[in-house]
């Protein structure tokens, strides 16, 4: 099984034009290589929130607390908390 890290906009954009296939890099990342894809998709002026929601829960899947994941991405924590609530997260309680 493969999970999309980058270019989610492109797959979407690709599916509405009909595509049945997309050019794609596979690549075995680490943690602290999807936490800077992360961080810098999150730097975008606009991030869809179900995408942004879905990459925070991989981290607090990996053990990040909100409070980590608030300072690197230059968010606040109660952003961070928002985002939780869209994946109906309760896996970090403080």
């Amino acid at each position: 099984m493969y999970e999309l890290v980058a270019g989610e906009r492109r797959l979407r954009s690709g599916k509405l034009a009909g595509k049945q296939r997309i050019t794609a890099v596979i690549r075995n990342l680490t943690d602290a290589e999807v936490k800077i894809r992360l961080a810098e998709n999150m730097q975008r002026e606009y991030v869809h929130p179900p995408d942004e929601s879905r990459g925070l829960l991989q981290l607090i899947r990996n053990g990040k607390k909100p409070r980590y994941l608030a300072q690197k991405a230059g968010k606040t924590e109660k952003h961070i908390h928002q985002c939780q609530s869209l994946n109906g997260l309760n896996a970090c309680q403080q």
